[in-house]
């Protein structure tokens, strides 16, 4: 397996026990590590055979539109989901 990192992301999330931690977005940044295996595209040059590290970052970006999270670990647990989901 091979790996992808996206380190540092900037987002900005609505996070915090209290309810006035979770009233404004807050600065965040994320480093998100994903496992492949990148030999096929490697071997064909073709974006479909990889991960698209571009729309993970875009999709994180917008991941907490609308949306907020008591616990640090909850965020982390719902940020794998989707990158499982959207690009497993």
């Amino acid at each position: 397996m091979d790996t992808i990192t996206l380190t540092e992301l900037e987002v900005y999330y609505c996070v915090g026990v209290p309810d006035a931690e979770r009233a404004q977005p807050q600065r965040l940044l994320l480093t998100v590590e994903m496992q492949h295996d990148f030999t096929r595209a490697a071997a064909s040059d073709d974006l479909r055979e990889t991960i698209d590290y571009y729309a993970v970052s875009r999709r994180l970006l917008n991941f907490g539109d609308g949306r907020s999270w008591k616990l640090i670990e909850k965020l982390a647990a719902d940020i794998a989901a989707m990158v499982l989901t959207d690009f497993g």
